[in-house]
């Protein structure tokens, strides 16, 4: 399906719920029927910005799950490729809200040598639409699962080799970050024969069993303490293949007003002791775990620092 048949039904769709939304309904069915509006409406906008040229894509399959968008233009100036891998819970109609397109538009935007690929290639954790706390509770299983590493690593590897066959890209060198659960394929890839300059770990999740880091290749962990970080230092994650414990992995943790250390006691102490060990975290969890990933002032810090990286 191209973006532009997709419009039309889009359009077609639209012009049917408008038909609807005067009709007398129970609240709960006037709900549904808003949010299946505003859902039609935000992917008929981006399908728009293909239209006119304002959104690239490089893989259009929603049916499948399947969207790649790209910024920046390849040509003889490019020198980077960023290949941009979001977390759990990243839909099709993320890319429609924008959502996940941040910081790769912004590093393109600083560095005029860059194309970037905004990557979701294969099903992701938590994207199946269950409601409420249960498709939560799924999504966080599912992040946590090794099921899905081998699959999404090879789909993003046949990406890569896609790249490197471009002989407007193929000089160029790579980088690959992973946002949470984009860590996963980043690493898994690498396991199918993907080679990187650099991967940037953002507040990322785990790396597969078996996977070993490239000598070649350079690896920095970015985030701050947050609800994926607190479950990893519990040993809670990825059977404590965090990045922050893997030694391949430089870590930048930065500091926000909302961390606390929480005295946790001796080893046998059943109450708090001043001498005891201490945990960190954060009154923030979920709100630091978005915040890595994205363009606002609060992370302006990371992302200029990740930027120097990157251009290196």
């Amino acid at each position: 399906m191209t973006a532009r048949s997709r419009l039309g039904e889009v359009e077609a769709e639209l012009a049917a719920w408008e038909r609807l939304r005067g009709e007398g309904a129970s609240a709960d069915l006037q709900a549904e029927r808003r949010a299946a509006w505003d859902a039609l409406r935000a992917e008929r906008d981006y399908l728009r910005g293909v239209e006119t040229g304002k959104v690239q894509l490089y893989l259009y399959e929603p049916a499948d799950n399947r969207i790649i968008e790209m910024f920046g233009t390849p040509g003889t100036g490019t020198t980077r490729v960023l290949t941009y891998v979001p977390g759990t819970f990243t839909r099709v109609d993320s890319f429609y809200r924008g959502e996940v397109q941040g910081v790769s538009q912004w590093m393109t935007e600083q560095e005029s040598g860059m194309v970037a690929f905004v990557w979701k290639g294969t099903d992701f954790p938590g994207d199946d639409e269950y409601p409420g706390q249960t498709g939560f509770g799924i999504g966080l299983l599912e992040a946590n699962g090794p099921d899905r590493a081998a699959p999404a690593g090879e789909a993003l590897a046949r990406l890569h080799r896609e790249v490197a066959s471009d002989p407007t890209l193929a000089h160029c060198r790579q980088i690959a970050m992973g946002h949470s659960w984009g860590l996963v394929p980043v690493t898994a890839s690498e396991v199918q024969g993907a080679h990187y300059d650099q991967v940037h770990s953002l507040s990322g999740a785990w790396v597969p069993e078996g996977w070993t880091p490239d000598a070649s290749t350079s690896y920095s962990h970015w985030s701050y303490t947050d609800a994926l970080s607190m479950a990893q230092d519990a040993m809670l994650v990825g059977a404590g293949r965090a990045p922050d414990a893997v030694p391949a992995f430089e870590s930048h943790i930065y500091e926000r007003p909302t961390d606390v250390d929480v005295l946790l006691g001796g080893d046998l102490a059943p109450f708090v002791t001043p001498d005891g060990p201490s945990q960190r975290v954060s009154l923030s969890p979920l709100a630091n775990h978005s915040l890595i990933a994205g363009v606002s002032e609060e992370n302006k810090n990371a992302l200029n620092d990740l930027k120097e990286r990157l251009l290196k």
